[in-house]
């Protein structure tokens, strides 16, 4: 593949099409928000919310603080853990797990905490950002299962996926010589072809370690759509390279280079339920992923623009027009979600939600982006006050600088938390 748009020529699984409709549908649709778009919080439930998550937040920080040293107090540290996440999960409304039923939150959080004691077990160096950036795709692909009507919620496939992304990061990020990413990034398309090739270093390896754990589950010769996507990501993924650098891309190329990667890496997801990828959710798959691509974008429009990293959301940054941005992208979500929407009824307005307030969430972290009036307008839509998320961050600074202090990090609690619970 020598250039990002001839998997789209060549095109089996209507990919092309669903790009173009839903890139013309972005172009097109209102940069207005108005009141009837999602549903009002009043401030009164916005601030009882903002009580119970702080109250929750104090709880959640007294058990790390609370966590023993000694081994034998921490099977009722553990014990103490589970009631206190299961309480939190129960009240949450920023990530809207209290919408879902008792058993699947207890579902949910079993197959996390089976990711993670997994992860643990095959690389105890990975540190805590690259296994929250592994989660979150992880959380992409639990919505979609949900969607799906499926409890397979984990498995070695998804597992392996998910931790491509910071292993790949990490070695293209790092402090390598063109001609040794341009050499991993040949070895890395040979091996998703199915090609015998071999790793050049330990990154490498892992690298190679979770393509064959996807194989492991979904071998290619069965499920070969799922590494035709797998390549189309890979292909995304090099050509995003172009945003980078001195190279200017027009709004455009960089709506279709949105639309190409996020759907990419969103059909990986919908494959890893069992395999396959449906033809009828094409639509919803693509327009769902840009949505992602340039959410994911927004969080980081202060950083990309540092790195000299060209988005869609550091152009509209640039211009003064991140309001209207963003206000297009909230009426694209919900136009994807009343027309596309080919999951099951009962999880789509958690899925909807959830994307409504992470949208909200970004707008209050990068607010210095947006005017006084948009974040009013788009205020009346979060379950919490913008003031929660200026004390959220202040609390995540203390913890941080607190930790550093600590005998114990992070992932050694989570070691003895996600162990797997005793018989007997």
């Amino acid at each position: 593949m020598e250039k990002w748009e001839t998997v789209l020529e060549d095109d089996l699984y209507g990919v092309a099409a669903a790009v173009k409709s839903v890139t013309d549908i972005w172009k097109t649709i209102s940069v207005e928000v108005d009141a009837g778009m999602f549903r009002s919080v009043s401030a009164r439930e916005q601030g009882e919310n903002d009580t119970r998550c702080r109250e929750v937040w104090g709880r959640m920080n007294g058990l790390l603080k609370s966590f023993p040293q000694a081994v034998y107090g921490q099977k009722m540290w553990r014990e103490k853990a589970e009631k206190v996440l299961d309480d939190a999960m129960d009240k949450d409304v920023m990530f809207q797990l209290g919408q879902l039923p008792g058993n699947v939150r207890s579902g949910f959080l079993e197959a996390t905490r089976t990711f993670i004691r997994h992860t643990r077990v095959f690389d105890r160096g990975l540190v805590l950002d690259d296994l929250g950036q592994a989660l979150r795709n992880y959380f992409v692909f639990f919505m979609l299962c949900l969607a799906d009507d499926s409890d397979r919620w984990f498995h070695e496939a998804i597992w392996g996926y998910s931790l491509l992304y910071p292993y790949t990061d990490n070695f293209l990020d790092g402090d390598k010589t063109g001609r040794e990413k341009a050499a991993f990034n040949f070895r890395l398309e040979q091996k998703l072809k199915g090609l015998e090739t071999k790793a050049g270093e330990e990154l490498e390896e892992k690298v190679f370690s979770m393509v064959e754990a996807i194989e492991s589950v979904y071998p290619r010769k069965i499920f070969g759509g799922l590494y035709d996507f797998l390549l189309m990501i890979y292909d995304a993924q090099i050509k995003s390279l172009q945003q980078q650098g001195k190279t200017e891309k027009t709004a455009e190329e960089l709506l279709i280079m949105s639309a190409y990667k996020g759907g990419a890496s969103i059909y990986v997801d919908q494959c890893m339920i069992d395999g396959y990828l449906k033809l009828k959710d094409i639509l919803f798959l693509t327009g769902f992923g840009l949505f992602l691509q340039l959410a994911d974008d927004l969080q980081d429009v202060e950083e990309d623009a540092v790195n000299g990293h060209q988005t869609l959301m550091t152009l509209s940054a640039e211009e003064g027009t991140l309001d209207e941005v963003v206000g297009r992208l909230l009426s694209f979500l919900k136009y994807v979600f009343e027309n596309y929407w080919t999951g099951e009824e009962t999880y789509k307005g958690f899925v909807l939600d959830n994307s409504v307030q992470l949208i909200i969430m970004s707008v209050f972290q990068q607010g210095k982006y947006f005017s006084e009036d948009f974040i009013k307008q788009i205020s009346e839509w979060s379950v919490l006050p913008g003031s929660f998320f200026a004390w959220m961050a202040e609390e995540n600074t203390k913890n941080s600088e607190n930790m550093q202090d600590s005998p114990m990090n992070v992932m050694d609690i989570l070691d003895v938390w996600s162990q797997a619970p005793t018989v007997g």
